[in-house]
Order: C-alpha cells, then structure tokens, then sequence
C-alpha cells in the first residue's frame, strides 16, 4: 500500500492493446503514474484491490466472463474507487447500466485528452470527499450516542464497555478498546459484529497484562492522538490477533485525560485506509476528552457523597468528645465572640449556651467589657490570630464576684484551606488549688441565634415547541437564587438558558425533551448558573411532566434549589474535623478511649501517648487495665460508670512503658465510640506534685545535714532558720541567734556591707570570699553567697545565706603560688641552660662538620674518607638529638609563635618528595606521592609543618626495610561539615604492636627500648611531631599492625573561605651561583667570628666564589668596615670578649654605608623564637650552626645583588 504518493495512479482496465497503450502514453503525459493495462475483468479486481489505485479507467467491454460494470460492481462492494467508464458503445442502455454501478464518469471512445484529465480530476476529487463524508456522518452518530450514555451511566466500567461498543457497531471501525496505561489488566478489546463474523481467530489475551507503550514500543504524548499506519500497525493488529487477513491495517490511539489525570488511552482499529485523516482524529481527541471528563465526574461524585457521610459521623464524635471533657474548652472566633463552649465549662460558669455564645471572649473570661488589649495588657489570642502559633499562657481570669482565679490556657490556632486562622480554641486548666468551683460568670447580653425560616426554592413552569422553550412562571425566589427579576426571563427566556453553563444546558434541554414525550418522567439533575455580577452557583432541579394539572399550552413543571453551600459541605466538614480533632491531640491531659468490659484501648490522644512512653499503634489495642497498678480499684470505678453513677475525679497511680510510676487526677465518662459503648479516660498528671511533696521532705533533710551553713533571714535580716551546720560552724545555739539581726552576729569584715547589701536587695545574688568570725572571734575564711528569695509577683520576702568554710582551701592556695613562682624560676633557668647549651655545642661541631667534609672531599685515603664519613654522621646525630630536645623544650616553654601563611599543599607535598626521595634510595625504598586535587590550600606555618613531616618521614625511612613509602594529600569534611586537608605517610615497615599505640607520643619511649632496642634516636620525634599538629589546631592519629607498616595522618583545618591558588610553579628550586646579578663580580665578605676554627671552614667554603676579611671582635670590626666596602657581613651573635652580635649589628646599621648591607646572623641559638627575634633586630638573614658548604653559599647568593 501507497501512502506518501507523488503522483496520482490511474488504473487502466482495457482488452484493446492499442488503446490501452495509447492511454498509458497519454496518462504519463498528464503527469500520472498507471498501473497495468490488465484485459479482463478478474484480473482487474485482483490488482485493484491489490494496488488501490486512485481512479479506474474501466473499458464497458472485457474479455472473460465479466463485463466492466460487473468488474466495477465487485471492486465497490471491497473499497470505494471511482470508476470512469470507456466504450465505444454510448447506448442509453449501457449509459444506464453504468449509472447504476456508482460510476463517477463516462466517456466514448476515440478520448479526448482535455476530457479524460478533466474527468479523472473530477472523480478523484468527488471520490475523496464522498468518503470523508461517510466516515465523519458514522463517527458524529457514534459520539452523540456515546454523550448520552456519558450523561445516564455512573458505573465507570459500563460506561468505557459500552463507549467501545457504540464505536465498533456504529462505523466500519474492526475494534475499540480502552487501554488503562495504570491496571493494564482491566484492558478488553470489543470488535464489530461484521469482523466477528469473518474472524476465525483468536485474540492474544496476554495484551490484557501489558501497557499499550509495551505493545507498540513507541512513546505516546499525552495530549494528542497517535495514528499508526504501514508496519506499526501490522505490527499492532498481529499481536492482538493470532490470525488474520486484515489488508490495510491503521490504528489510532487517543490519550483519555483530564485537567492533569490520566486514565489510559482510547485504542481504535480499522482496516479502511482512508481512516483517521485529520478532521476525524480531532473528534475522536475531543471524545477521549469527554470520556476522561465523565470518569472525573463519577469519582468525584463519589468521594464526596462517601466524605459527607464520613465527615458527619467524624463531627458528631468530635462534638461528643468536646462535651465529655473535664478541661473547659471554649472556642472563640477572628471576632473575639465565642462560638462554641463544652459541658465542663457550662456547668463550671452556671450559665445556658445562649447566654454564653456570641459574646466577647474577655467579657467571659476577664468579667470586662473592655478588651485585653484596650486594658494595656498584652492579648495572647490577637498574637495566635496572627502569628498562627499554638501559645501556652499564664492567665488570671476573674469571676463575676471579681475573685481571682490562676489559669493555664492553652491557645491551639484552627485553620481552614489558605493556611489562615479563623478559630481559636482555649483549653483553660484551673491551677489555683484554693478553688473548688468556679463562680457563675458575669451577665453577657443575650445573643439570638435567628436561623432562616424558608429555603429559597424556585418554583417555574414552561413549554416548550418547534420555536423553543418559553417559561411561562416563576416563583418570587427565582430573584435571589439567579439574581434576575423574574419578569425579565418570562419576557425572554433566552436569559435563563444563557445562565447556564453550555455542557449542563445540553443535558437540561435532553431531560426537558424527555419529560414532553413521557407523561410519567420524573427527573433530577444539578447544573451551574453564572449569576449577572460574575459569581457561579450550583442549582439542583426536578421537572416532570405537567400531565392535566395545568394548562395545555404547560409541558413542564418544575423546581429549582440553589445546592451551593451543600457542594461546599465537604471542606467545611473537613475543617471541622480537622479542628476536633487538634483540640483531641493537643489536649492539655492525656485522654484515652477503651471499652469498659475487657478495657480494649481504641483511642487516644498524643499526650497520653508521650505520657506513657507508647507509640499510638502500641497503645491502641492493649488494656487501659495493664496500665493500671491496682486493677480491681480501678474496675470498680469503671463498673460505676458504666451503670451511670457518679465517678468523682479519683488519684489513679499509672505505670508507664517503662515500668515506672505516674499519678493521675482521673476522670471517667460514658460516651459513644463508633457505634459502641466507651470510656473516656481523662487524667490529669499529678506527678509533679507528689514528687514536689516528697523532694520537699527530702529537700528538708538534705539542708539538715548539709556541709554548709545555710542561714534564712527576714527582709529585715531578721534570723528565721539556720541549719545545725551553722551552729557547728560558729558556735552559736539556735536559740541564741533566732529573732536577732544576722548582722550583729556575724558582720563582713573584708567587704563593704553596704554595698554588698545594697546589690542583694536590688534582687541580685552576690558571691565572694570573706572573712568571718565564730562566737569566740576566731576568724576564719568563708566563701559566701547571699540571695533574694522572691514570691509569685517578683517581691523580696526573705534572704538566703549560704556559707562554707574555707579556710585549708586558701592555704593551700597560697602553697600552690610558692610552689608555682618556684616552678616558672626553674623552667627559665633551664630555657637559658639549653640555650647556652645548644650554642656551645653547636659552635665547635660547626669545625668538626667542616674539617670533616674537607677531608672527605680531598682524601684518597679510603680510610679516611670512611672515618670523615662516621664523624659527619655522628655529629649530625648529636645535632638531631640536640635539636630534638631544645624544640621539645619551646614546645612545653610555650615560646614557639605560629606564623600563619597560606600553602599551596600540592607544592608542599612535592618538596616533600624532592627532599626525602634521595634519603628513600640509598636504603632501597620508593618515594610514592598522591595529590588528590591542585588547589588544595591550607593555612599554617610552613616551617613547623616542615619538621612535623621530617620527623614523620625520617621514622618512615628508619623503620622500613624494604618496600615503599607513600604521601596522600586529599581533602575531607567530619560529622559537623568542617572541611579539613589531610596529609598520610604510609609505609610497609615493621608497624606497631597495638599495645604500644597508646606510648610512642610520649617523650624519649621507642618500641623498642633499653639494651636490646634496635634503632637508633632519641625517641622525641614524634613527641615533638604531635605538640606541632596541636599548635596548628590539627590532629595526628595513626593507624598500624605489627609486621604490615604503620600510617600517620595530620589532619587541617582548612579556611572557611575558598582561596584561589596561584598558578602552580615548580616548588622546588635550587640556588645556584648564576643567580649574581652582575656576572663575573665576586662579593667581598666579612666574617665577624672569635671562633677562629669556623672561620677556617667558611674560608674553605666560600674560596673560589667570594672575597673574605676577618675580624674577632668590636674593634677590629669597626676598624675593616671603616676602610673597606663590603657586600655581606656574616655576623657571629655570640663573641667573647666584645660587645654581643645584635649590639654590634646595631651599630654597624647606624653607619649610612651599611644601613642596607645584607648581615647574616650566624649563631648556634636556633629555637624559631631566637630566629625571630634576630630577623626584628635588624639581620637580613640567619644560619644556624653548624651548616654545610651548601647551605653557606646559597645564602651568600642570596643576598648578593
């Protein structure tokens, strides 16, 4: 089958073999594509149906056994193809015959070429709109018979069976079903009586299980239809049915939704090709649109006759619940008036309902006529009103005698749909114990309810004719409920109809035309008005028949109701419910539901279940007895209600989930549960109470026996109470000082009792140490606290004096400031020791370093080179071990100070790995890093950082003997999304036994240790290593296990502010002597040591590159620099003999020529507190001792410009 067609295809039926050649010839011409010539009339039919051609040229005369017009006759009963009829015979006879077989055209041989165009434009034309024609007048029946079912049915099942059904039997349509993209079970396929009939096959039920999207694998969009043609729908049909002959498949598939619900889709199938063209897949969008709107309709019809029902029996519960509660429970409009009101406070305020509903809240509450607010007094209900807040307030309410009475209210906010408060109710709990009843409450005016005495019903009669429908009456309540005169739509009926909306017009005017032809209708239907102003009311009518009742020229008569309020139920009901049910859960007492015989618990509010220590599921369904300590008491009193006796309120001692006890104030009441007789259980939590009682005992007791002497005085400082501690402690009997001012017994001696009592008595508390004195004028210290005692209304009614004896606590005091003044004297002493210590030490190691490198360097003794060798490595040993504890020393000093710089932690890592890759590969080791990302940046002091990592990569090195060592960097954030960097070193050396975790932080200890330990060092590494972290705010933790390697980790904090990274540079960069910006110029330097040895050595190390004077002390000094220029002086910080290194800096800078001139402090003072304060003297540089030729040559280049 063709579809997509250039040309138009001619079909040529012709037994002449030249004519029909000469027609082919002519055809092309014309621009048509053709199809045979075949000679007999067979053979036609079998191409025809075949190719479906767009005309048929249709020789009168044809071999065979059948003519033309009988050829023709069969090719119409399959497919409507016009016919043009040729012949050389144009007999009226033939001309008749040709007539009766539905021809399009008839031309007589010889053909004009202008005439047969002309005619096969003509027929294909007419052709095509004789078939739309019929297929649309078809589906226009087929939809007005589904639009009445969609008014009669309300059963959704029936109404998309039958909607299927009228399709199929009312159009050449195969097949019709609705595909329920959500239950894809539900699917059933109903076919055409006619396919039925030619089918033998079966249909694959298993398409019942499976989504139309499924069968096709096609996406379908949900606001259009989707016609399948060709091979998508050969594809559909032969998975529907087993077997088929179906010859020209299509299918159109139409989404049933509405507004945003989606029900399925419509599924049509059809074997005529020219199905679903544009105009016919619009209407069947239009009836998927319809069906989805009826199945909307029918359900919310349905829920909302189900939710009137529910909500109903939900408010008559909620207003019993109300009724049967002890708590008085008012509720109170936006207005201030009260609308509701329950038993309990009925019967509390002595007064009718009419006299109570309707009046302002503060008149019933606070016996006034004028508002809180209008008092000066803060409204606690205005700020639930508009804040939407639940409020817990203190309240004083009065009485119509004006007594006051001490409330607790609860204020619990209602809300309807928009989220605004239209209701408040007050849950008002009576606090004031002296109070058994309360009063009646004042007078409030009386407020009459008036309820309508009519309903506002339309009575109408009409007729209804050829012209239309005409109302001949209406009643006087047609004004209220339309808003028009009802003169106005008696004159012109068209202003009744036009009120409606258009959809329930239609089904108002079928109903009408029912009622005229059927003497014994009687029906009801609701539709919408639009009122003049622009409002919409539901109106709900009856019309029947008028039968003989009236005049002839009356059809119908009718009713009219305005139902807007009844459509409106459903959210009022809600909003009831939901507010009876907030004043139940947030009720102030724990409130339980049972049935009386067995107990069964069938409700309860969430206070009960917080009080018990449930979840609602467990307390729902378990005994209200099992919570009971005493059943048989607690049965007895249920058996008195359930016979209708008075319970009064009774204590009930309860047991929690929990096992614990909790007392109850209980009350009991009969009530109606769903149906059934219950028990509400109201209860108010005593608890507290009996608690308070007895921790008052307790209380009582504990300030008896209390260490401290504890003293209560009047507001006159009149004694009232003193403990037996106060006695002991001054000597005084009770009967001594009770009645006499606390100020003549024991006055303050180190204080000023005035100003002292000046603050107490402004209602502060005052503490402090003085010095008393007992009955025998022993002094003795005391630590003292003086408080006010206020009552409910913020007034001083006594005094409390607290005191405890403290007279050991202040010497030891006194011991502790010796022994700590002792301890600061010491710890400066040994900050001086070291430093000496580390000077002389570090000065001539600076010789024996030197002299051994030089005999290394130009010794070819292989003896020689070995013992210059282990001289450099033990004296760097002692120097590790020497710096170890002088950092050790400033770290427990406190004087290292932390300089904070942003650092970028990949460079760091990769310094790391150029600075220790060398170390690795002498032992056989492989330096690995892992920088998880470049932009890391952490702020710290880059020089501590530096030593926490070489101790940490120097234990790496020493305690692995093989294997590898890596350095992660990453990033992190902990539980409380704090972001912190975090440094590894990981390696596979001997690792820790976990009962050493907990020591090697702790200073000089090593796994292994004494004579049979195997490393070398002085076990203050990682000491040193986690004193840094902390003075960093970082942590050092580690993770090993004996025999598999250890791996130490410090973790940063990074900045709360990202900080972008600079561009990333190599960080490592060697000084070389290229760096001289003048090239070939040699620097002339002055080495200021008294240590001649050492000048040696510099002499030896800066030969070949520099120019050198020496002087040993401040004369000679000032002498050289006077006759000589010098690029760099390198400064010895301690000489003997002469004025120190700093004082002599001093002096050199006030010379105008040096005043710039690079001097290097060179000193063995190396703690970063000693480099500090050198670089804020006034040095350039600083090189601590003993240093390398290396290290002495770059820092000449670097400050040689």
């Amino acid at each position: 089958m063709k579809t997509d067609k250039i040309q138009n295809t001619i079909l040529v039926v012709e037994d002449d073999a030249i004519v029909a050649s000469q027609l082919q010839r002519t055809l092309h011409k014309m621009d048509y594509a053709t199809v045979g010539p075949v000679a007999t009339g067979e053979e036609a039919v079998k191409i025809a149906l075949r190719e479906l051609p767009d005309c048929i040229l249709m020789d009168i005369k044809l071999k065979g056994e059948l003519s033309g017009i009988e050829t023709a006759d069969l090719i119409h009963n399959e497919a409507d193809l016009p016919v043009i009829y040729l012949t050389a015979y144009a007999d009226q006879e033939t001309i008749e015959r040709s007539k009766d077989s539905h021809t399009y055209g008839f031309l007589t041989k010889p053909v004009r070429d202008k005439e047969l165009g002309a005619m096969i434009e003509t027929a294909i034309y007419k052709s095509s709109t004789d078939r739309s024609l019929k297929h649309l007048n078809q589906l226009l029946l087929a939809i007005r018979g589904i639009d009445k079912l969609i008014i009669q049915e309300s059963i959704p099942e029936k109404l998309l069976a039958e909607t299927c059904n009228i399709l199929v039997n009312s159009k050449d349509y195969i097949a019709a079903c609705v595909c329920n993209e959500l239950d894809p079970k539900s699917n059933r396929i109903s076919a055409s009586e006619i396919f039925k009939q030619s089918y033998n096959g079966e249909i694959d039920k298993s398409i019942y299980n499976k989504k139309i999207i499924d069968l096709i694998n096609k996406n379908l969009p949900a606001n259009r239809p989707t016609v399948l043609r060709d091979d998508e729908a050969s594809d559909l049909f032969d998975k529907i049915f087993s077997s088929h002959k179906i010859k020209n498949p299509s299918a159109a598939i139409c989404p049933i939704q509405y507004r945003n619900k989606f029900y399925g889709y419509l599924i049509i199938l059809s074997d005529n090709i020219y199905s679903f063209d544009n105009v016919e897949t619009e209407l069947l969008s239009t009836l998927g649109e319809d069906v989805a709107f009826a199945l909307n309709s029918i359900a919310v019809e349905k829920e909302r006759i189900l939710a009137e029902v529910a909500l109903s029996e939900s408010e008559a519960y909620f207003k019993s619940l109300l009724h049967s509660m002890h708590e008085d429970i008012i509720v109170i409009d936006r207005d201030y008036n009260v609308i509701d009101i329950n038993e309990s406070a009925i019967k509390r305020s002595g007064r009718s309902v009419n006299e109570i509903i309707g009046k302002k809240c503060h008149h019933i509450t606070h016996n006034s006529d004028v508002p809180c607010c209008d008092n000066g007094a803060e409204c606690a209900l205005r700020n639930v009103f508009e804040q939407g807040d639940s409020k817990l307030v203190r309240h004083i309410h009065k009485n119509k005698s004006g007594v006051a009475a001490y409330v607790d209210v609860l204020f619990s906010p209602l809300k309807d749909e928009y989220g605004r408060v239209t209701k408040v109710i007050e849950s008002i709990h009576d606090v004031t114990d002296l109070l058994s009843t309360q009063q009646a409450l004042s007078t409030s005016e009386e407020r009459i309810k008036q309820i309508a005495d009519n309903i506002d019903i339309v009575l109408f009669t009409l007729t209804s004719d050829e012209n239309g429908e005409k109302l001949k009456y209406v009643s006087p309540a047609f004004n209220r409920v339309w808003g028009v005169e009802g003169k106005k739509v008696i004159n012109d009926t068209s202003i009744w109809l036009d009120s409606i909306y258009p959809k329930d017009r239609k089904k108002l005017l079928e109903a009408i035309q029912i009622a005229k032809s059927d003497k014994a209708y009687s029906g009801k239907l609701e539709y919408r008005i639009v009122r003049p102003d622009g409002s919409t009311r539901w109106v709900s009518s009856s019309i029947k028949n008028a039968n003989s009742s009236f005049d002839a020229q009356v059809n119908i008569i009718g009713i009219a109701e305005d139902i807007t309020e009844r459509i409106l139920t459903e959210n009022k009901l809600k909003r009831s419910e939901q507010g009876y049910k907030n004043l139940f859960d947030n009720a102030h007492d724990p409130i339980i539901i049972f049935e009386p015989e067995r107990g069964i618990i069938l409700n309860s509010n969430l206070r009960a279940c917080e009080t018990f220590g449930y979840d609602k599921l467990e307390l729902i369904g378990k005994s209200f007895f099992d919570l009971c300590s005493d059943v048989n008491f607690v049965t007895d009193k249920v058996g008195s209600a359930t016979d209708n006796k008075d319970v009064e309120t009774f204590e009930l001692d309860a047991v929690k989930k929990d096992k614990s006890s909790i007392f109850f104030e209980t009350n009991f009441s009969v009530t109606d549960y769903l149906g059934q007789r219950a028990i509400i259980s109201i209860n108010r939590d005593i608890t507290l109470r009996k608690h308070t009682e007895n921790e008052l005992r307790i209380l009582s007791e504990i300030v008896k026996q209390s260490p401290a002497s504890v003293l209560l005085t009047d507001t006159e400082n009149i004694i009232e109470y003193a403990n037996p501690r106060y006695t002991e402690l001054t000597g005084y009997d009770y009967e001594e000082i009770a009645g006499k001012k606390s100020a003549k017994i024991k006055p303050i001696n180190n204080q000023n009792a005035d100003v002292v009592w000046d603050k107490v008595k402004k209602g502060n508390v005052w503490r402090g140490e003085v010095i008393s004195v007992n009955k025998n004028n022993v002094p003795y210290w005391a630590s003292l606290s003086l408080s006010p005692i206020k009552n409910k209304n913020g007034n001083i009614v006594r005094y409390l004096s607290i005191e405890q004896d403290i007279t050991q606590q202040k010497e030891l005091e006194i011991e502790l400031k010796l022994a700590l003044t002792k301890a600061n004297s010491i710890n400066v002493f040994r900050t001086h020791l070291l430093g000496n210590l580390n000077h002389e030490i570090r000065t001539p190691m600076n010789s024996i370093i030197g002299f051994s490198q030089i005999m290394l360097e130009e010794s070819e003794d292989k003896n020689v080179v070995e013992m210059s060798n282990k001289i450099i490595k033990s004296s760097y040993r002692l120097l590790n071990t020497l710096n170890s504890i002088i950092e050790l020393s400033d770290l427990e000093s406190e004087r290292i100070k932390v300089n904070y710089t942003d650092i970028n932690l990949s460079h760091f890592v990769r310094y790391l790995d150029y600075t220790y890759k060398t170390t690795a590969s002498e032992k056989g080791l492989s330096l690995e890093i892992e920088i998880a990302r470049e932009d890391i940046i952490v702020s710290s002091d880059e020089k501590l950082l530096e030593q926490i990592f070489k101790n940490l990569l120097d234990n790496a090195i020493k305690y692995t003997e093989k294997g590898s060592i890596k350095i992660i960097a990453d990033e992190s954030v902990d539980d409380e999304d704090r972001k912190f960097c975090i440094i590894k070193i990981k390696d596979t050396g001997i690792g820790i036994p976990q009962k050493n975790l907990n020591v090697i932080f702790d200073a000089f200890r090593q796994i292994s240790e004494g004579v049979t330990r195997r490393y070398e060092g002085t076990g203050l590494g990682l000491t040193i290593a986690q004193k840094m972290t902390r003075l960093l705010n970082g942590k050092l933790e580690v993770e090993s296990m004996e025999g598999s390697g250890s791996t130490f980790s410090i973790l940063l904090p990074l900045p709360f502010a990202p900080i972008i990274p600079e561009k990333i540079e190599e960080s490592i960069q060697l000084v070389t002597e290229s760096k001289s910006s003048e090239a070939g110029k040699v620097p002339h330097l002055l080495i200021v040591e008294d240590y001649l040895m050492n000048v040696d050595i510099m002499r030896y190390f800066l030969n070949d590159i520099a120019k050198m004077d020496h002087a040993n002390n401040y004369e000679e000094t000032l002498t050289a620099i006077s006759k000589a220029s010098y690029d760099i002086i390198l400064m010895d910080i301690n000489l003997k003999d002469s004025i120190g290194g700093i004082e002599l800096m001093k002096e050199i800078r006030k010379i105008e020529a040096y005043s710039k001139t690079p001097i290097i402090a060179i000193t063995g003072y190396t703690s970063s507190m000693d480099q500090d304060t050198f670089m804020k003297e006034g040095f350039t540089g600083f090189l601590a001792k003993p240093f390398n030729q290396k290290q002495l040559r770059n820092i000449i280049l670097q400050n040689f410009h």
